[in-house]
């Protein structure tokens, strides 16, 4: 047998090997209820009398529950990691949101105006095309080429207005001069190019192009974004 004593209220104890080893020393004190490690206060059993009546208990309750203050400023600090990190996908992936859902669309300009950003219209080249179109020379100006053409949207959403180049090539068919079409080029006077190209629509253009020289055979004409 031997002996330890509680630090907190002194009171000592006898003790066995077997009780020490079931939880590596840590004791519960059966007069205080105080915790401690009965190893770093072991002495042997010198003396036949021991001083206070309680037995000394195994601890096999748990460690005592944290704060509640401690439970709540953690959940509160995980809740505000989540909503940042909410915020941010929402800013990388704000395309992409508002696409997949249009009604988010006011949400996310909202949040970009705080942010000095935009949320950018899609841009779907593939949903793209060109229709009905013709170019020729002018009959009252030979250096001046007339271009009709029409631009089709097939998306079930509104896109960005593409870029359009026109390609003018020799009898080889090879490029003889390229001119690259932006919106505000094409597109009638007073047009809102930030409304978007509509869902499902088509847009006809009439131009005026400089060939800047003669000779020319062919054309190619091709949507893009920069």
């Amino acid at each position: 047998m031997m002996l330890t004593r509680c630090p907190a209220c002194g009171t000592t104890f006898r003790v066995t090997t077997e009780q020490i080893k079931a939880r590596s020393g840590r004791v519960r004190c059966g007069h205080c209820r105080a915790v401690f490690d009965a190893l770093k206060l072991l002495q042997e059993d010198a003396t036949p009398t021991i001083v206070g009546g309680p037995s000394l208990p195994l601890l096999r309750d748990p460690p005592p529950a944290a704060p509640r203050f401690a439970v709540y400023a953690w959940a509160v600090v995980c809740l505000l990691a989540l909503i940042l990190l909410l915020a941010q996908a929402a800013y990388i992936f704000r395309a992409e949101l508002a696409l997949a859902h249009p009604g988010w669309r006011p949400q996310l300009e909202a949040l970009c105006q705080r942010l000095d950003c935009e949320v950018p219209l899609p841009r779907k080249t593939d949903l793209l095309d060109i229709d009905g179109y013709d170019l020729r020379a002018d009959p009252r100006q030979k250096r001046l080429l007339a271009l009709a053409a029409t631009l089709k949207n097939r998306a079930a959403f509104t896109q960005a207005y593409p870029h359009l180049e026109v390609t003018l090539t020799d009898a080889y068919n090879q490029p003889m001069i390229r001119k690259v079409l932006a919106p505000p080029d094409y597109l009638p006077q007073g047009a809102d190019i930030n409304a978007g190209f509509p869902a499902n629509a088509d847009i006809a253009i009439n131009l005026r192009l400089d060939a800047g020289i003669p000779g020319a055979s062919g054309y190619q004409l091709y949507l893009f974004y920069p």
